[in-house]
C-alpha cells in the first residue's frame, strides 16, 4: 500500500510538470510511417515522437 501511495504521489507530481499535445489531421500514410520508424527504433510511438520533437527543437532530452 505504501508503494502504491508513493507511486501515485510521484505520478501526480510529475503530471503537473508535463504538458500534453493533440495533433490533428495526421494522414494514414504519415501515421504508418511514424509508427514504422518508432517500431524500428524499439521505442513506443510516444517516446520516439518526444525524442524527435526534442531533437528538432534543439533540446538534448525530451524532459528538459
Amino acid at each position: 500500500m505504501i508503494l502504491r501511495q508513493a507511486f501515485l504521489a510521484y505520478t501526480v507530481g510529475t503530471m503537473k510538470k508535463l504538458k500534453q499535445y493533440t495533433i490533428r489531421g495526421v494522414s494514414i500514410a504519415l501515421d504508418r510511417q511514424l509508427r514504422s520508424l518508432a517500431e524500428k527504433s524499439g521505442e513506443s510511438l510516444n517516446a520516439w515522437l518526444l525524442k524527435i520533437l526534442a531533437q528538432h527543437a534543439g533540446l538534448t532530452e525530451p524532459g528538459v
